[in-house]
């Protein structure tokens, strides 16, 4: 939310350097044991793989998909437009928290839940045109030709809230071509959870996860 915007449109491949520049600037010794990316982060993480596969022995890719929908440009461009013809992110956060924590889970982030605000004032202070620059990301990408092939020494798990839309079925669907290109993949799928699963069903999210990187 602090973060300053910048000047251009935001890539996959950008933000997937930017970990490898950070990897860097901190002297971290790689490969590391894992990185870890939810939704566009889950994106990230998919193309960090493509273009730094020697920085990491472990991936865990959570509610994204490998090939954006054509349908998702139009969608995200409706969400900028949204935001920038009332002037502000509170519409966007307003129908933002109810797709990402969806009816009939017991998460306290949900709509009238004890904690929704935290999110919901999340994403109601970013800066109108930082998210426009970021989710310009998100718009017409396609990580997977090739990916088989980075990810064939590496372990792979791939996780979705189990009410996160079509997301569980595609994640499954990834696990499934990956598999049969010889990567050492898996899916999880985290009962109740939405969007956010390591939100709003943390403890069961951290079960699976911090099994998988033992």
């Amino acid at each position: 939310m602090q973060s300053s915007v910048p000047p251009n449109k935001c890539t996959l491949e950008v933000l997937a350097n930017d970990i490898a520049v950070i990897l860097d600037q901190l002297s971290i010794p790689t490969p590391i044991h894992a990185v870890v990316g939810v939704s566009q982060g889950g994106a990230t993480t998919l193309a960090f793989a493509h273009q730094h596969s020697s920085l990491f022995s472990r991936l865990v890719t959570c509610d994204t998909q490998a090939t954006s929908p054509a349908a998702n440009s139009k969608a995200w461009d409706e969400r900028i437009e949204l935001a920038r013809s009332k002037n502000s992110m509170v519409p966007l956060a307003d129908v933002t928290v109810p797709r990402w924590f969806p009816q009939g889970s017991t998460s306290e982030f949900n709509v009238g839940g004890r904690r929704e605000f935290y999110i919901h004032d999340m994403v109601a202070t970013t800066p109108i045109e930082g998210f426009a620059m970021s989710a310009a990301a998100l718009q017409g990408y396609d990580v997977y030709p090739g990916l088989a092939d980075k990810l064939k020494e590496k372990k792979v798990l791939l996780v979705a809230g189990e009410r996160d839309g079509a997301l569980p079925g595609v994640l499954s669907g990834l696990r499934d071509k990956l598999v049969a290109d010889g990567v050492n993949a898996q899916f999880e799928q985290i009962p109740s959870a939405g969007h956010l699963p390591m939100v709003d069903a943390a403890k069961e999210w951290l079960d699976v996860v911090e099994k998988f990187l033992e």
